[in-house]
Order: structure tokens, then C-alpha cells, then sequence
């Protein structure tokens, strides 16, 4: 009895952990063969995230889902699926999206394209083909056409600058240009 008891228990437990592994073991890779052999290939990075302020005091942030530096040219890296936020000392803050993009280390300009979208802290969104950002103060210039729409309305302008108002750090100036068109929209006020 001192011998048989202990050699069932051990029975059991090796048949539970034989048993309890299947064929399988963790999640399969989401990658297939081609894209682990091109990623082996290049150099890049996976979701990299640039951060600092501008000489004028806002705050940028860049991220990418992958970034890849260009092979011919130093200190430049193109994008994939990128964001970038700047939150200005005044409290507006500009969130833009973008399919693709380059920075440019050594001109400090990030340019963002493929379809950008531009939502800011204080209700406007606007579309724009590509937009230029400069990662050491606060300007961003669109690469085309601009649509926006807004607490005041719709607005189509052939250029969109966004920069710092002069002299002060607690100001932000948008200027649109280049055949501007507004279809203006009243608040209605509660006295109504």
C-alpha cells in the first residue's frame, strides 16, 4: 500500500500534464514568411515617438507606426500611418493624422501626406492633401488645398499657416490664403 498509492498519484499527474498540451503552443506570428524576411532585411522602427518643445514654448509629439531611415540620404526618415500633436501655451492644440510622412532631422521639418486631417482643441477639423511641420517652433503650413469646418462654418482656402503670433508665446494665429471661401453660420444665442 505504501508503494501503490504513490505510484497512482504520480500516474495521474504525468497523464495531466501529458494530456493537457495540444499541438500548438502561444499565438501564431502575425507576420507572414515575406514580411519577417523584409523586416529582417531593412532597418527600421516600430512605433517610434519624438517629444520635445519649440523655441517658442509649445509642445510636439511625432509617432509613426513604422519608421524607416532613407538609405541615400542622412537624417532623413520616412513613415508610416503617423500623428503628431502641439499643444501651444495658449491651450490650443492641434492634433494632426497622416498616411505617410518624412522628418527631416538636419532642416527640423516634419512633412506629413497621403490625406491629412487636422482636429484642434477648439472645434475645427480640416482635410489638406500634406501638411509641413516645423519641429523647432510652432508652424505647421499645409501642402495644398485646405477644406475646414468649425463653430463659425465651412471654409475652402487655396493655403493653411499656422504659427505663433508675433511677439507674444500665448497666441496662435491661422491664416488661410490662395482663393478663400467662407460659408458663414451665426450661433444662434439663447435670447432666441
Amino acid at each position: 500500500m505504501k508503494i501503490v498509492l504513490p505510484l497512482v498519484a504520480l500516474g495521474i499527474l504525468s497523464t495531466l500534464f501529458l494530456l493537457s498540451r495540444s499541438g500548438q503552443i502561444g499565438e501564431p506570428l502575425p507576420w507572414s514568411e515575406a514580411e519577417l524576411g523584409d523586416m529582417a532585411r531593412e532597418e527600421r522602427l516600430g512605433n517610434p515617438t519624438y517629444a520635445g518643445l519649440t523655441e517658442d514654448g509649445s509642445e510636439l509629439r511625432l509617432s509613426a507606426e513604422r519608421l524607416t531611415p532613407d538609405p541615400g540620404r542622412d537624417g532623413i526618415a520616412h513613415g508610416r500611418v503617423l500623428a503628431a500633436r502641439l499643444a501651444r501655451p495658449d491651450g490650443i492644440t492641434l492634433e494632426l493624422t497622416a498616411p505617410e510622412g518624412t522628418l527631416d532631422q538636419g532642416e527640423r521639418v516634419a512633412e506629413l501626406g497621403g490625406g491629412v486631417r487636422i482636429d484642434s482643441s477648439n472645434g475645427y477639423v480640416a482635410t489638406m492633401p500634406g501638411a509641413r511641420i516645423r519641429t523647432n517652433l510652432s508652424h505647421l503650413e499645409s501642402l495644398g488645398p485646405v477644406e475646414a469646418e468649425g463653430p463659425i462654418g465651412t471654409l475652402s482656402a487655396g493655403k493653411l499657416t499656422v504659427t505663433a503670433e508675433p511677439g507674444t508665446r500665448n497666441g496662435t494665429v491661422a491664416l488661410f490664403t490662395g482663393g478663400v471661401h467662407l460659408i458663414y453660420r451665426p450661433q444662434a444665442t439663447e435670447a432666441e
